[in-house]
């Protein structure tokens, strides 16, 4: 067993666990000191069913007091999180086990439900979230040969609504198993989205729930993913311009800028999660997929390692990070837009962490010739080891390479534990204009 020291909330948590278990043991005649082998063998399907049920509501009960014990302490955020939480636990039991839905459940859900839109704000309250009831399809049809996307969450589609016409991409959320870190994590989600209103991040419409799914509704971004545009041209050399990346990293540091002013940190940054508003040439970038979000304060610290292979920072893979593992990320990311490929590479995914943790990125004349000082000193600030020495969003939107502003090499900067100069005059670059394999969009 593992000897660490808990916090009070940890200590907390451990002794709910304990009651939890203990009130489900006296319920099945069990004691507390009944051996696994020794438990009576029921089919595991029928076991898994009831005690995950039960657990699950003495959870949603739990939180939802101490909602109600925040709120009276005038902790009114927190509280809204927890009524949140509680919501979600209540609406997916209901919906995707009937049988066991009573009646005392579904008050506790509309009280909750109720105490949710009290403490969120007015644009918070702009989202449907159907705990109530109701289905996507009376409000939606949702075009099922119409695919947008895919990942390990289930699929996008597209759908259009019934009344108004409008056209919206509806995230599907399978569901096999209904565990709390799963309603935990939907909740996170959802919440985050709801709380956010920014020209570079994906707007949150509607919320439903089904039998074996969630439904996840957002504005359509008619332009296609970032992924998609520079891997198109990958076979022919073609790279983004300077002055188009330029404009492109803007879009992704204001996101991400106002995320983090916010207590969020993304997790997830990479090129599949950038799409663009539209077809038109200027158009905008957009944020989206916020499954391994979460909030954070000042001084906290991370330890899951979650994120996409190429873009995860050495911070995330030793298990000690805050909200500057998106700042590499989105140094990974205009490394590849200049470049069109990541910094860090392998055969294998264990090749490219190591390759990670223990290598510098290459900024070869080959990759690089055509881009600037200014874009180089950038790149750079973002890709430093050690993330106490890596700009935050706020300063790479007031970079030069950002602002246009003029640039000059007067910094030193840290590439990994190591302080050296910047080599920014190391011989001419070609311009922009000078380069032929180059993108525009």
């Amino acid at each position: 067993m593992l000897n660490a020291e808990l916090s009070g909330e940890d200590r907390s948590c451990l002794d709910e666990y304990h009651h939890i278990r203990g009130k489900l043991l006296r319920d099945f005649g069990w004691s507390a000191t009944t051996r696994e082998e020794d438990l009576p063998q029921y089919r595991s399907v029928q076991v898994e069913e009831v005690g995950t049920h039960e657990l699950l509501i003495t959870e949603a009960d739990s939180v939802l007091r101490l909602a109600d014990e925040q709120l009276e302490c005038g902790f009114q955020h927190d509280a809204m999180l927890n009524y949140h939480t509680a919501c979600v636990f209540y609406r997916v039991m209901e919906t995707m086990v009937p049988s066991k839905a009573s009646s005392l459940h579904h008050s506790r859900l509309m009280y909750a439900a109720q105490k949710t839109r009290q403490t969120s704000s007015l644009y918070q309250n702009f989202v449907r979230e159907n705990f109530t009831g109701g289905s996507c399809s009376e409000v939606y049809e949702v075009h099922g040969t119409s695919k947008l996307g895919k990942g390990s969450y289930g699929s996008v589609y597209l759908a259009t609504h019934r009344v108004t016409g409008d056209e919206r991409a509806v995230k599907v959320m399978n569901v096999d198993r209904i565990t709390s870190y799963y309603l935990r994590k939907l909740h996170t989600e959802i919440a985050i989205l709801k709380s956010l209103d920014h020209p570079n991040i994906i707007k949150l419409q509607d919320v439903f729930f089904g039998k074996r799914s969630v439904y996840i509704v957002t504005d359509l971004c008619r332009g296609g993913e970032l992924f998609e545009l520079l891997n198109s041209g990958k076979n022919q050399g073609f790279v983004f311009r300077e002055d188009r990346a330029s404009k492109l990293m803007r879009d992704m540091l204001s996101a991400v800028n106002y995320l983090h002013e916010n207590g969020i940190v993304h997790r997830d940054l990479k090129l599949e999660n950038f799409l663009f508003e539209d077809n038109n040439a200027s158009s905008p970038l957009i944020l989206i997929d916020f499954g391994l979000s979460k909030h954070f304060t000042k001084e906290e610290k991370l330890t899951q390692k979650v994120g996409s292979c190429y873009y995860t920072a050495p911070e995330v893979l030793n298990g000690n990070y805050d909200s500057r593992c998106d700042v590499w990320s989105l140094g990974v990311l205009c490394y590849m837009l200049l470049s069109g490929s990541p910094p860090f590479y392998g055969k294998s995914v264990e090749d490219v962490y190591n390759a990670i943790l223990t290598k510098d990125a290459s900024f070869t004349d080959k990759k690089f010739k055509h881009v600037s000082n200014a874009c180089m000193d950038f790149m750079k600030r973002l890709l430093v080891r050690d993330p106490r020495y890596r700009i935050s969003t706020h300063e790479a939107l007031n970079h030069p390479f950002i602002t246009g502003a003029a640039f000059y090499p007067r910094y030193t900067n840290v590439l990994s534990t190591r302080s050296v100069e910047m080599d920014v005059d190391s011989g001419p670059r070609l311009s922009a204009s000078q380069c032929t394999m180059i993108l525009e969009r």
